[in-house]
């Protein structure tokens, strides 16, 4: 085989990803589709998320490498990286619409059956597979023996069944031990608070926020601080819960980075500043492809040593893992619900990411905190109304007491709804309150009366 520059290699590395991002598209527009469908579309997100960083560690190499000899063989004519892209293409021309399907506003419909899902997922996993031992040479000495033998490789064979299992044996390790290393980084999980936050969203909440010039701006920045200050009950949480949502869908296939944290006072004792960095380094982690050899060599030397890494470590491997992605967009709710010295000491280390990171922090409009973050962007908190009204519809749509009173009145329903917005004055918490105690209402004059 012709030598293969780095150059050369990333080309045919994007090929692959511009494939898999047709076969998300497609993914997406499906009408109808089985739950096989949200399955393969996961895997092929993930997949890109592990391309693009081996496609970024490939033009960072050079061809004198150790590592880059394995990964050669990956590119061979008719090999594993050309069959994949021809499966790939092949997946996305099976999935693009009809000739004028869209044009008429009519969604894909589902042609694969569970057995092409199985086969695919496979592909990818075995694809993934050859990458990671390619690069894993260095922890386990494993060297790939792809056979240039075009019936061999058309069909994904490797000739020695015993490297297979070495194969095999190499990626359960190197999955064992990165399931390990982030496990062992924090014991903190912001994710399900994220999952409830969210869901409790009404379509259309919060858009005020999304669409404005201030956020949009901060978006567009390479860094930046934006400081979003709201009363009690403004709905900050909720406008936080939006913008990570908003965030991992529109920015998920871009190689960029989210973590986030949601303070709790209640939880002070557990989220201190040392715990609170490792968390974001853990989040970040999991959504790279790749442990990092500075992470890897830590944790074996701590846990040889039977500690845990002080917050200057932390912080170190936290501004490493950052440069691994092409922007990393950090998150904090309520960051007035800390103690004082945790966000001093947390601000700090924030405050040393800066140049590097889009920083968004929501807090109560508290001085202390409008010191520290002087000169960041600020965009105000408050409930808008037409917010508010969404969520006064839907309680009273699901609350199965109100809907057995307003079924025949139309106008109390409307009036509830008309004062009980009127009355919160921008406080999501407030009018919750109001509809708590109107929903326990067991008649028509009661809740007039309320």
């Amino acid at each position: 085989m012709d030598p293969i520059t780095a150059i050369g290699f990333a080309a045919n590395i994007v090929q692959i990803i511009d494939a898999v991002v047709k076969v998300v598209g497609y993914l997406n527009d499906v009408k109808d589709a089985p739950k096989d469908r949200a399955r393969l579309a996961r895997e092929s997100t993930s997949l890109l998320a592990f391309l693009t960083d081996f496609r970024y560690k490939v033009e960072e190499s050079s061809t004198d490498d150790p590592w880059f000899s394995s990964i050669r063989l990956l590119a061979a004519p008719g090999g594993p990286l050309e069959q994949f892209r021809d499966e790939m293409d092949e997946l996305a021309r099976k999935l693009k619409p009809q000739s004028g399907l869209r044009k008429f506003g009519k969604a894909l419909v589902w042609t694969l059956d569970k057995n092409d899902i199985n086969n695919i997922i496979s592909r990818i996993e075995r694809l993934k597979a050859l990458v990671s031992i390619s690069r894993q040479e260095d922890h386990f000495k494993l060297s790939l023996e792809i056979k240039s033998d075009l019936n061999d490789l058309r069909h994904g064979v490797l000739r020695d069944h015993g490297d297979l299992d070495e194969l095999k044996q190499g990626v359960l390790r190197g999955q064992k031990e990165r399931q390990n290393i982030i496990t062992w980084i924090s014991d903190l999980d912001f994710s399900a608070k994220q999952r409830d936050f969210f869901t409790g969203c009404e379509q259309g909440t919060g858009e005020w926020f999304l669409k404005s010039d201030i956020f949009e701006a901060w978006i567009g920045g390479d860094s930046g601080t934006l400081w979003c200050p709201g009363v009690p009950g403004a709905g900050k949480t909720i406008i936080m819960s939006l913008v990570v949502d908003y965030l991992e869908r529109n920015l998920a296939l871009d190689h960029v980075g989210i973590a986030y944290i949601y303070f709790n006072y209640k939880e002070q004792s557990e989220q201190t500043a040392t715990n609170l960095i490792a968390s974001l380094l853990q989040q970040l982690v999991r959504k790279d492809a790749f442990v990092s050899e500075e992470i890897t060599s830590l944790f074996h030397r701590h846990m040889q040593q039977l500690t845990r890494p002080t917050i200057a470590e932390w912080s170190m491997l936290l501004e490493s893992q950052i440069g691994r992605f092409s922007r990393v967009f950090i998150l904090i709710d309520a960051l007035d619900e800390c103690s004082e010295s945790t966000r001093d000491e947390f601000l700090y280390e924030m405050q040393q990411l800066q140049p590097f990171i889009n920083l968004l922090i929501t807090s109560r409009p508290i001085s202390t905190i409008e010191l520290e973050l002087d000169g960041a962007a600020r965009l105000g908190i408050h409930a808008a109304d037409a917010d508010i009204r969404r969520y006064l519809e839907r309680r009273v749509k699901r609350e199965r007491r109100l809907r057995r009173l307003l079924i025949t009145d139309s106008a109390l329903e409307e009036t509830i709804v008309e004062t009980i917005a009127e009355n919160a004055k921008g406080m999501f918490l407030l009018a919750q309150l109001q509809m708590d105690s109107v929903a326990k209402k067991n008649s028509r004059r009661d809740i007039r009366k309320a």
